[in-house]
């Protein structure tokens, strides 16, 4: 589908056809790409004193909690 929206008259290299199923493939399973998790992790860090824990947070699914709570605790443990 992401070849398809190219406007290129020719075919990705093997490496960049791999990256492109792989993001199609979270996007569908309703992951954030990586930009948006890193959106999501400072708005979690602005956001998180206005919720007595984690798990009140307003997530927008499981999925949301475990990466953006996983990727702030390593965030805090390596600065």
């Amino acid at each position: 589908r992401v070849a398809r929206r190219q406007n290129r008259p020719f075919l990705p290299s093997p490496g960049q056809f791999v990256a492109w199923c792989r993001e199609e493939a979270s996007v569908t399973a309703g992951l954030p790409n990586a930009s948006e998790l890193v959106d999501m992790v400072y708005e979690y860090c602005r956001k998180r004193g206005l919720y007595p824990d984690a798990e009140s947070y307003p997530w927008k699914s499981n999925a949301h909690y475990w990466l953006v709570t996983n990727l702030y605790q390593n965030m805090r443990a390596n600065a």
